[in-house]
């Protein structure tokens, strides 16, 4: 029922090229506010920082964004993080940006699911602030703080 309003979402625009000095763009996309709040304590000084609380205004930040890194909840209402991942793999403007599960799932049916879809990486909640860091530099070919 979600995956066709996804799909049917207006493809984006062409971002504007990157600027090489700029901090990386991350999305993270959780309808967590304390999952938000601590993502922006963590990252908030390395990358900037946008966010989401579901998967439409996450495609709608990233039709109007450069984005270089998605951060995404498996667990959202409506359209979960698989879903969204798959999404993203089929947009040819966002098919490369790696994708990032953050999750309190810990089941291995939902990391199997996840890269199935795409996601590039799985992390399990609560995450370790160097973990997350030094994963999101790797993927961003940026070197280790």
């Amino acid at each position: 029922m979600y995956g066709n309003q996804l799909a049917s979402h207006p493809a984006p625009a062409p971002a504007p090229p990157p600027d090489p000095d700029a901090p990386a763009t991350i999305l993270a996309v959780d309808d967590c506010p304390v999952t938000l709040s601590v993502l922006r304590h963590i990252l908030g000084d390395r990358y900037q920082l946008l966010t989401a609380d579901n998967a439409i205004d996450a495609l709608s930040l990233a039709a109007r964004n450069r984005i270089d890194l998605f951060l995404v909840d498996l667990s959202m209402p409506d359209v979960d993080g698989s879903e969204l991942c798959r999404t993203l793999r089929q947009l040819p403007r966002l098919d490369h940006v790696p994708v990032v599960v953050l999750t309190a799932c810990t089941r291995p049916y939902d990391r199997v699911r996840c890269l199935v879809a795409g996601a590039s990486a799985y992390l399990n909640k609560p995450v370790d602030p160097d973990t997350i860091i030094n994963l999101l530099d790797k993927l961003l070919g940026r070197s280790p703080r």
